[in-house]
């Protein structure tokens, strides 16, 4: 499928002027509408993130508004920061998940583990 939807996404992205946001859903709706096939959210982030690791579209952006080419540096340090955040997040729910599975393996909690977690 990544053959067929991948250049649609990357020429309709190219289109875009930067900072004209584009939403998820009209993207879906596109694809629905051109291809005849369907296309879900989870598909499209992992198609994004393939297009960003690749350079496919350069400095391509998304927020709450949509996905966009960035107009300036601003935008891609806004974008890095929130990026950065998230990842900070999803270190802190591991940690706490490791924690909770050794609990639960060995009925203690470890202090060392546990301080970390706070």
């Amino acid at each position: 499928e990544r053959e067929n939807v991948l250049p649609w996404l990357v020429k309709g992205l190219k289109m875009k002027a930067p900072g004209e946001r584009v939403r998820g859903a009209a993207i879906i709706e596109g694809w629905r509408r051109n291809a005849g096939k369907d296309l879900t959210e989870p598909r499209l982030r992992k198609l994004t993130k393939f297009i960003r690791v690749n350079s496919l579209v350069p400095l391509l952006l998304a927020d709450e508004k949509g996905y966009y080419i960035a107009k300036n540096e601003k935008d891609v340090e806004r974008f890095i920061s929130s990026m950065q955040a998230q990842i900070e997040s999803h270190e802190q729910v591991i940690k706490a998940l490791k924690l909770q599975l050794y609990e639960k393996l060995t009925n203690t909690v470890p202090a060392k583990a546990a301080e970390e977690l706070h």
